[in-house]
């Protein structure tokens, strides 16, 4: 009997201008999390979540992009 591979993890990479505090950053990702789980993606099961936050640091944002990428996500989302 074979094992099982694992299955693939699939990547999402998430920029966010604001801070972990923000209203969206708490209401929004909570959403983003049930609706994702509500269609079959669970974090830890088969999906990642990369997030990075600018901090309100618009000059920052092209850093955080590169290094987001550098994951190598496989849908990426910017707000």
């Amino acid at each position: 009997m074979q094992a099982q591979s694992p299955a693939r993890i699939a990547r999402l990479g998430i920029l966010l201008h604001g801070s972990a505090d923000t209203e969206f950053d708490s209401n929004g990702l909570k959403a983003l999390s049930q609706g994702l789980s509500a269609r079959g993606w669970d974090v830890g099961r088969n999906l990642a979540i990369e997030i990075r936050y600018a901090q309100f640091r618009t000059a920052d944002l092209p850093r955080l992009a590169a290094d987001l990428l550098r994951t190598n996500p496989d849908v990426g989302l910017c707000a």
